[in-house]
């Protein structure tokens, strides 16, 4: 399972402004928040940001033209080379007039979509260096009439340590305007503006003590060190183990790490913690039924717990 879907928390706050899409602009991106609590950057704590990207420009006669030409020439080609018959190349053919929105092409193996990123705070370079996050990073994106790309970005907390303390608008800058492939999108184009507020980390007493965790654990998450988040969310647990946010990270580490009795039981203790009466979360319900399926196919029998599960486990 990719590390995306796995990562939706009970209680996140995600703070987004779709942008507008500009004259001339192709496709839409969005940077977004994710955290415990709100938009609130404390120093010395890091960051996690998600980046999307989706096709929102209905074709037009001259785009229309332009990548129709350019398919169709690939098409022929394939049949040249003996890979398609031509019936089957004539079915492709069929599928591309009935096209609605222009596929874009972003980056390519010898120019990756990343390194034409960048981060600006008020038209100025960010001070701080956002990463993306291990993973699954394809060197191209192509953006057809579904497809939404989602990627996690980080910033580390040596970086909000050195922040300065007050308002902290960020954007993130997609400017292809020197590429070389002839398949990639040129131009510029930002993402929505996320008012960020950096705080200094004040006296820390049992309730921030767990939020410091929570976040830490869901950076180390991000960052593929599920032993840690592990550690992170039974330490958020320890103080309250009513955090539903906290046993679903425990479970989504477990997940990854293949432990999926523990992760089964994590989610079980989230769901066990939704209020009499309401509506059981889709996502938590999805995560439950997953980490069945997979210890159905090791053939592990399950039984429900009488009693809570220990976080430590």
């Amino acid at each position: 399972m990719r590390l995306r879907r796995l990562l939706l928390f009970v209680g996140i706050v995600v703070l987004a402004v779709a942008s507008p899409i500009a004259l001339g602009q192709a496709f839409d991106l969005s940077l977004w928040t994710i955290a415990p609590a709100d938009a609130t950057v404390t120093q010395g704590w890091p960051v996690v940001l998600e980046l999307s990207f989706a096709n929102q420009r209905a074709m037009n006669d001259a785009a229309y033209n332009q990548w129709i030409v350019e398919d169709i020439a690939a098409i022929d080609a394939q049949v040249d080379a003996g890979e398609i018959t031509p019936e089957e190349a004539d079915r492709q053919k069929a599928l591309l007039i009935e096209r609605e929105i222009v596929p874009i092409r972003i980056g390519g193996e010898d120019e990756p979509w990343p390194r034409f990123l960048s981060f600006r705070v008020d038209g100025d370079p960010s001070p701080w260096s956002v990463q993306l996050a291990p993973g699954e990073i394809p060197s191209q994106l192509l953006l057809d009439e579904t497809s939404v790309h989602v990627f996690y970005l980080v910033i580390a907390p040596e970086e909000t340590a050195a922040s300065w303390i007050g308002r902290l608008p960020l954007a993130a800058v997609l400017d292809t305007q020197e590429a070389t492939d002839s398949q990639t999108w040129q131009g510029v184009t930002s993402s929505n503006v996320l008012e960020l507020r950096v705080e200094p980390e004040p006296a820390l007493d049992d309730e921030l003590r767990a939020a410091k965790d929570l976040t830490f654990g869901l950076y180390h998450f991000v960052l593929g060190d599920f032993e840690e988040a592990i550690r992170r969310a039974n330490a958020v647990l320890d103080v309250d183990p009513e955090s539903i946010d906290a046993w679903i990270l425990l479970g989504d580490a477990h997940f990854q790490l293949e432990a999926f009795e523990e992760a089964y039981n994590a989610y079980q203790s989230a769901l066990n913690r939704i209020p009499a009466g309401a509506e059981l979360p889709d996502f938590i319900v999805e995560r439950v039924l997953l980490a069945m399926e997979r210890l159905a196919q090791e053939g592990t029998e399950i039984e429900s717990p009488e009693t809570e599960p220990d976080p430590e486990e």
